[in-house]
């Protein structure tokens, strides 16, 4: 029941998160919370839930970015079998270890995402806000997958105590 309880709190989290992208940020480079819970969750659990959830998180994306829908949805779950493929065979207990596997996926996504459109569209969507993203990403994988895993230690710790959520 805790993950249940956590993938909900993920979920609430990632809504505000993408809210807050969306309205006030606009154009500005941002990390992509979504990967680096996708991340987190493939490196932590791997489990058949967390690719459903890796296709929830990038269907909501989706609505909230106003793009095609289903394109993150179908580069967060191969994002998340490439990232639990990577945490089996790599130590990610280091902070450049996170770094550089936070990037890795976020290029494998971009990529991904820039074949579907090149393929359905003919065209490649403009590389520098990719590069950006992907430089954000992975820059702030380290503290945002601490906050993450303190996150996932609180919804047990309750669950543990008796408490809901």
């Amino acid at each position: 029941m805790s993950r249940m309880k956590t993938f909900a709190l993920y979920l609430l989290i990632v809504v505000v998160y993408l809210s807050i992208r969306s309205s006030l940020l606009g154009a500005l480079p941002a990390p992509n919370l979504s990967l680096i819970i996708v991340f987190y969750i493939a490196a932590q659990r791997g489990s058949y839930e967390g690719a459903v959830f890796s296709f929830i998180l990038g269907y909501i994306e989706d609505v909230f970015s106003g793009g095609l829908i289903g394109m993150t949805s179908l580069s967060l779950v191969v994002v998340f079998m490439a990232a639990h493929h990577l945490s089996k065979r790599v130590d990610l207990d280091t902070a450049t270890a996170k770094m550089l596997g936070v990037g890795l996926i976020s290029l494998i996504q971009g990529i991904l995402i820039c074949l579907v459109l090149y393929f359905l569209f003919h065209t490649l969507p403009p590389v520098t806000p990719l590069l950006l993203t992907l430089i954000m990403t992975g820059v702030l994988a380290p503290p945002l997958l601490t906050m993450i895993a303190r996150i996932d230690l609180f919804v047990i710790m309750r669950q543990k105590e008796g408490r809901v959520l």
